[in-house]
């Protein structure tokens, strides 16, 4: 009762019908996670959880996120940014599976619907679900997509290009996500982190929203060895990083 738990909402049930499906969107259609999420908002009602549903996709689902959340449900959801910037129709067959992931990109209605409910304040954590697979993986049809070299970057994108609030990015990105995980952190890390005040540690990341940055493919940092962004220029640049109070190199 009470606890924090993290839902993955995909009915296994309406996967394992459409697993015959020829391409990967097909095979985890939105009605797996709408009908999941119907499923989890019961259990985290039922049992006085606090529920998480990771790395949503879908418009029709969000909307009985907000119908939960209205009702005094404790409930949060995720995005990713590969879910507010790719959608379906950018697949081609060169690049299909590079951008195979669960859940999968949907249409470009509900990654708009997705993107005004950041904007809306319905979404909670701005997500990576990073999966770091290699590039020989990806060519075999592994699911998954590598986001965590490019985070601070698409948050210029979301400000300067997407129109979202600097107070919006503030809490998915730092306040709720600090909020979390620190009742779970050490005491080294006082207060914990995600807000600039006594008592809470010093890491941050400071935008230049005035520079644009091309993202190289040498930048990578990740073992995964590719990116979804590769040479796209994102519309600011990341300024400074601090971890602990010190500015990291």
């Amino acid at each position: 009762m009470g606890e924090n738990v993290s839902f993955h909402c995909e009915d296994p049930e309406i996967l394992e019908k459409h697993q015959n499906e020829t391409f990967h969107e097909d095979r985890r259609p939105a009605e797996a996670e709408t009908t999941a999420t119907d499923f989890a908002l019961y259990l985290i009602e039922k049992y006085n959880l606090r529920g998480k549903l990771c790395h949503y996709s879908t418009g029709e689902g969000l909307n009985k996120i907000k119908f939960a959340k209205q009702k005094g449900v404790k409930v949060t959801c995720e995005v990713t940014p590969t879910h507010l910037f790719f959608d379906r129709s950018m697949l081609t067959p060169e690049n299909r599976h590079w951008f195979q992931m669960n859940p999968p990109l949907r249409s470009k209605e509900d990654r708009e619907r997705m993107l005004e409910g950041v904007k809306q304040g319905w979404i909670d954590y701005l997500a990576t679900d990073h999966a770091p697979h290699s590039i020989e993986e990806k060519r075999k049809g592994t699911s998954g997509i590598s986001q965590l070299d490019t985070y601070s970057l698409f948050v210029t994108w979301l400000v300067l290009k997407a129109g979202v609030e600097l107070k919006t990015v503030a809490r998915i990105c730092a306040k709720n996500p600090g909020d979390f995980v620190n009742e779970y952190l050490p005491e080294k890390f006082g207060k914990g982190f995600g807000r600039i005040e006594p008592g809470y540690s010093a890491n941050f990341t400071v935008l230049n929203l005035k520079k644009p940055k091309k993202f190289l493919k040498e930048e990578i940092k990740s073992k995964s060895g590719w990116s979804p962004f590769e040479n796209f220029e994102f519309p600011g640049s990341i300024e400074a990083v601090f971890f602990l109070g010190k500015q990291m190199k």
